[in-house]
Order: structure tokens, then sequence, then C-alpha cells
């Protein structure tokens, strides 16, 4: 009878042992969503680049939680000044870097489909800077994946800066300043604009007639908007994404067991900006480029996707 007595009595203690470490489990998770979501609030509230790279920093001295919403916040914010550079052109190396280099350490969910996001985003706002994004894929200790995403990013970039819509990139845009103040939720300023008339050009013969030709605010910004979206703004830096992967396949690639498959990646990238370049001076050096290091890769078994 006492060793049943004991026994029950242990079998208590364990299953109250057992509640308590749920219960200590489930304190703990509550507190992490907690924390989780005071995180992801603070980066909704960023509005400076300054701000922006510092939580990078943070997360690179070991914050904990989700980096989507820093990706995220890193692609609005920097296509929202996509009409004032300046401050995108001073931060771009700096967050160019922490951008590549930055891991799912939590498994997160299109993880690297907004690191590719906030990549073009500052590649489209400040093309020069290609060339930092350059040292980074040649200079830098990282991962087969962060490679192929920078990859990625620089063909991406390429095809929206020659004009070309890819569904995949977000291209947020906004009416600068985006935050208002809070007796304006902007409908009322919309309909300002559409009820505001502007004189447009009147030429002799509209005087003549005796005609006034009118023009909604809103269309004329919307039609200034449109006209830019198509422009080509590749041919400019066409040789600054170019010859840096031809020089780079000429110098030797050698990822071991990934070798394949990144240099299957780096030739589609490659043709890629080739075909953007097109009509730059000089696209007939690019293409001799391009077919040389096509019959290598041939050689060597990498497979060509078309």
């Amino acid at each position: 009878e006492t060793l049943i007595t004991v026994a029950k009595s242990l079998a208590r203690d364990i299953s109250e042992l057992s509640i308590g470490n749920t219960m200590t489990s489930t304190i703990e998770e509550s507190d992490s969503d907690d924390e989780d979501d005071e995180l992801e609030q603070e980066i909704k509230d960023i509005v400076f680049l300054k701000d922006l790279l510092e939580m990078y920093v943070n997360f690179g001295r070991g914050t904990s939680g989700d980096q989507i919403p820093l990706l995220k916040r890193t692609t609005q914010l920097v296509r929202q000044k996509e009409s004032l550079p300046l401050e995108v052109n001073y931060y771009a190396s700096p967050l160019l870097t922490h951008i590549s280099s930055i891991n799912n350490n939590r498994e997160e969910e299109g993880f690297e489909q907004w690191r590719i996001n906030a990549l073009v985003a500052i590649l489209v706002v400040v093309p020069e800077h290609v060339e930092s994004l350059y040292k980074i894929l040649f200079n830098s200790e990282l991962s087969i994946q962060q490679r192929m995403s920078l990859l990625s990013s620089l063909a991406l970039s390429a095809r929206e800066l020659r004009g070309l819509d890819d569904k995949q990139i977000h291209k947020p845009h906004y009416d600068f300043p985006s935050q208002r103040l809070p007796w304006d939720d902007g409908h009322s300023a919309v309909n300002r604009i559409e009820d505001i008339p502007v004189m447009d050009t009147i030429t002799s013969s509209d005087i003549s007639e005796g005609t006034t030709v009118w023009k909604s605010q809103k269309l004329a910004i919307q039609d200034k908007m449109n006209s830019g979206q198509h422009k080509n703004r590749f041919r400019s830096v066409a040789s600054s994404y170019f010859y840096p992967l031809v020089h780079g396949w000429k110098n030797g690639i050698n990822l071991g067991s990934f070798d394949q498959l990144f240099k299957s990646h780096y030739v589609s990238t490659l043709r890629i900006i080739h075909n953007c370049a097109y009509p730059v001076h000089d696209f007939e050096t690019m293409t001799y480029e391009l077919d040389q290091i096509i019959t290598e890769a041939q050689s060597q078994g990498i497979p060509i996707l078309e």
C-alpha cells in the first residue's frame, strides 16, 4: 500500500509539473507574441532610412523577431522617396549590405521574395549603386540562396528600369508626403484637386475662336506619372550592370555542389540584362561577350534556360 501511495503521489506530482510547464510555455509564447507585435508596429512607424538601417543593425546584433515586416517597410519607404533620392543615395550601400546578408532564421514564408523586392526598390531608385551590390556578390561570404536572390534582384531591377513590368515586384505609389495631418483623411483633397480647373496652354487659334481649354489637375498629374512608366532608364547604367557579371565569370566561379545551379541562374541573369540593354551603343560587344559565355557554359554542361 505504501508503494501504491507513493506511486500515486509521484504520478500527481508529474501531472502538476506537466501542467505547470504548459502554463509556463503558454505565458512565454504570449510574451513573445506581444514583443513581436510591438516590434512590427515599431517597424511600421519608421519614416527615415537612418532608423530603418538601425533596425537592420539591431537584427544583426541579435534582436529576435520576424524580418519580413522590415523588408516590406524597406520596399515601401524607399519607393516612397523615389522623387527625393538623396536620402536613398546616402544610405543605399549599407542597406544593400544588410539586406543581402540577413538570414531567414525563423524560416518565414516569402522571405526571399521580400528580400528581392527590397533590393530591387533600392536599385530602381538609385541604379548607380549596382556597383555596391556587385561588391557584395563577389566579395562577401554569402549562402547559395543569398547569391541567387542577388542575381534575381539584378535581373528584375534591370527589367523595371527598362520599363518592363513584373507582377512579383511590389510597386506601391504614393503622393508625397504620404502621411497626412489628423484632420485630413485624403478624400477631401482628392475632390479639391478634381474640382479645381487648371488652364492649359492656349494657342492663338483658341483665342481667335473664343474657346478656353480646361484640364483637371489630377489628370495632368496622372498623365505625367503614366508617361514615365515605360521610359528607358536602363540605357545609362546598362554597362554597369552587364560587364561586372562578364568579368566575374571570366575570373572563375566555383561553388562546389551548387556550381551548376548557380551558373545556370548567373547566365540567365546575364541574358536578361543583355536583352534590356538594347539599343545601347556597345550592344554588339555585349552580344559577343554573352555568346562566348554561353558557349563556355554549355561546354561545362550548364543547363541554359531559354
